[in-house]
């Protein structure tokens, strides 16, 4: 298997670890779980109850899903309010990414209308454009930055995302590992945040391949001058592993 004898860090909240993590392991690899960020629901703004009601009324014509994150916490957020969320039947649904359009028809048990041919939201919100919509509700994190848009739109922030603590440190998995995977934008930032803390030089990290799964990832690693080694445009955690693990298996045949 081409990740045989291979340790892949994996850099996602640590809920999310054992989904890449089968992927790395049906490769033949190791995944280590080193976190760089935390979800947790958002703290209550009194003024999002009027969306949560909205949103179950009818009110908006289009609800935006940009992340797994934002289905999930959707649900938990709606509980301070004493809310339990079902989108109005008449309101149509956009998401990003296969895994989140899985969450929403489990969660939400609603089918999603409308899926971007790029996987950002930049390029959702340009096709949305097109739909015309009136009033438009956003569920997302608190690192979202609304675009400017041509209809009414409203952001329901229902989690925050912050620099992780827990995990193993640094220096204790840093001699044996081979790669390190990067699955949003926040991950890398918090990752530069968390070498610092650890006083960790990342000139010592010369032979690990840095990967990217995403244009936002990969743009984040750019600006803060990460090594880019490796990056894939899928939305798909399978498919990113394994092109990842023939990458690998190409500069290392006979590893």
């Amino acid at each position: 298997m081409k990740l045989t004898g291979k340790s892949i860090v994996v850099t996602r909240a640590t809920h999310q670890f054992a989904e890449i993590a089968l992927y790395i392991e049906r490769n033949g690899g190791n995944a280590v779980s080193y976190p760089t960020i935390a979800i947790h629901t958002a703290p209550v703004n009194p003024t999002d109850y009027d969306t949560i009601k909205h949103l179950m009324s009818g009110a908006y014509d289009w609800v935006v899903f940009t992340s797994v994150n934002a289905v999930t916490k959707l649900a938990e957020y709606a509980q301070h309010f004493q809310r339990i969320v079902a989108i109005h039947p008449e309101t149509q649904i956009a998401a990003i990414g296969a895994h989140t359009v899985q969450r929403i028809r489990i969660l939400l048990q609603r089918e999603v209308n409308l899926t971007p041919t790029t996987a950002n939201a930049v390029s959702l919100f340009g096709e949305l454009k097109h739909r015309r919509p009136n009033r438009v509700c956003w569920v997302c994190g608190n690192l979202a930055n609304p675009p400017q848009t041509p209809f009414m739109l409203d952001t329901l922030v229902v989690y925050h995302t912050v620099c992780a603590t827990d995990g193993p440190a640094f220096a204790t998995i840093q001699s044996s590992i081979d790669a390190i995977t990067f699955q949003s934008g926040s991950a890398v930032h918090n990752f530069v945040t968390r070498m610092q803390h650890e006083q960790i030089d990342l000139a010592s990290l010369r032979g690990v391949c840095f990967a990217y799964q995403g244009a936002t990832a990969y743009r984040a690693a750019h600006v803060l001058n990460l090594p880019r080694h490796f990056y894939s445009e899928s939305t798909d955690s399978a498919t990113f592993i394994d092109q990842l693990a023939d990458q690998l298996a190409q500069e290392h045949p006979h590893a």
